[in-house]
């Protein structure tokens, strides 16, 4: 028992007191990227760093101070021909020496994942699927494996991004206010708002400012004006040939700005705490 003791009250002058608090796995040929260093003891430490870049054997190094308990953020950026990168850290003979190392790739390669998304998008019209291919080709890029890929999709940014608290909420929200806008429409009662709407809307004009006006009227969330008056006004503006983009643009107008400027709204909270 008591060695066990003794054992538990040496843990952390055993530990290193170097660490590396954060470092990016993937960085981009000449462009800067960020590494983080940490000081987890209770004394100052003198520390050397040494950033080498394998492929052209180019190396760069220098010095800091850190205080106790405390971190530094350094900047680094890769060469043109780099394809990958290594940072060490050594504080003397106060633990043992530590590194930051990924992969550096060409900067065009950042532009798969939207190009991917976007073109899958304009040509499937599957928007989710399409987004989803765009997050794999990132975490394929990321991960520079296929399985590592598809993993870093499933449990990286899909899974955590829905079990967050506010992404869930938002989900949740969206999924049931889209569920009564199908549901008013199976009944009916949307094709007698379309009716109503219509006597007001008999020119591509007067259809834009009834859009806009419905906009304006349903201020108290962004996720409501969107579904809510995109669904409405879609077989209006289709029937005065107002093009989806133009109906897609007033939408989008005044959905968020509405919202964030209404004395009542979701968005009101939410600001104030800022």
């Amino acid at each position: 028992m008591l060695a066990l003791l003794l054992i538990l009250l040496a843990l952390p002058t055993l530990a290193n007191p170097l660490q590396v608090e954060k470092s990016p796995s993937l960085v981009l040929r000449g462009v800067a990227f960020e590494v983080k260093v940490k000081n987890a003891s209770s004394h100052d430490l003198a520390v050397s760093w040494t950033a080498t870049h394998a492929s052209q054997d180019a190396k760069t190094q220098g010095e800091l101070k850190l205080e106790p308990f405390s971190s530094q953020t350094l900047e680094f950026v890769a060469g043109a021909d780099a394809s990958d990168f290594k940072i060490a850290f050594e504080s003397g003979d106060l633990g043992e020496p530590v590194s930051a190392e990924g992969r550096a790739v060409s900067g065009w390669l950042s532009l798969l994942p939207p190009v991917v998304a976007i073109g899958l998008a304009l040509l499937t019209k599957q928007v989710l699927v399409s987004l989803i291919a765009g997050i794999f080709c990132g975490a394929l890029l990321v991960s520079n494996s296929l399985f590592g890929g598809f993993a870093m999709t499933l449990d990286t940014y899909l899974i955590e991004s829905i079990t967050n608290t506010n992404h869930a909420f938002i989900l949740f929200f969206t999924m049931s206010l889209g569920g009564m806008v199908s549901l008013i429409s199976a009944s009916g009662g949307m094709q007698g708002v379309v009716g109503v709407l219509c006597r007001w809307a008999k020119t591509p004009a007067s259809t834009q400012l009834v859009t806009w006006l419905m906009g304006i009227a349903i201020f108290f969330d962004d996720y409501a004006n969107t579904l809510l008056v995109g669904q409405t006004m879609k077989p209006v503006t289709d029937k005065q040939k107002v093009s989806r983009e133009k109906l897609a643009y007033l939408v989008d107008s005044t959905a968020a700005p509405i919202a964030s400027v209404a004395l009542i709204s979701t968005w009101i909270g939410y600001e104030i705490s800022l």
